[in-house]
């Protein structure tokens, strides 16, 4: 997916969540999450972020994060860049990450379980259909490796452009369900 269609998007995206009703602090945190992971792509995407599917960080990687390190030091902001693309990119799947568990706890009633377990419960509960919830899987999974395994830098990074933005697809869906259970 080019950064023009991933735009075209989340335009489309913002446009039908700037219509969602949240009136209660569950529904208006999901909704704030998203607007933020929306932005964080939208971000990303103007400053020509480059999918890094694949095999690790970069041979150079050490030295362009001491140069962006010693700008800040000199109280110069990243106001572009490879490195300030990918940070948009991240942070959006952080969120989407969150969106995925906070909504599936919402949806179940149930606060106590871990993400597979909801998902399952909500399947189950026919609030929603596995194919729902695809990419959003994948997101967390990325995400939750990336916090637990030690040696995740080293492996392959497999959330695309394309991946995070049916995720923010899905996440649209589950906020929009969670802001009309919370309504009703």
């Amino acid at each position: 997916m080019d950064h023009e269609e991933a735009l075209s998007r989340i335009r489309h995206l913002t446009s039908e969540l700037s219509q969602v009703n949240a009136l209660n602090v569950d529904a208006q945190g999901n909704l704030g999450l998203l607007l933020g992971a929306c932005y964080a792509l939208a971000r990303a995407m103007i400053l020509r972020f480059k999918d890094r599917t694949g095999t690790a960080l970069p041979s150079d990687y050490s030295i362009e994060l001491s140069s962006i390190l010693a700008c800040i030091g000199h109280g110069q902001l990243p106001q572009d860049g490879p490195w300030l693309a990918e940070f948009y990119f991240n942070s959006a799947l952080q969120r989407l990450a969150a969106i995925y568990h906070r909504t599936l706890k919402v949806l179940t009633g149930d606060h106590r379980q871990h993400v597979p377990k909801l998902a399952q419960q909500a399947i189950q509960g026919k609030l929603l259909r596995e194919n729902d919830l695809a990419a959003l899987k994948d997101v967390h999974d990325e995400i939750n490796m990336l916090k637990h395994d030690s040696d995740s830098l080293k492996k392959d990074r497999r959330v695309s452009v394309a991946l995070a933005v049916r995720a923010a697809e899905e996440a649209g869906l589950l906020v929009k369900l969670t802001a009309s259970k919370s309504n009703a």
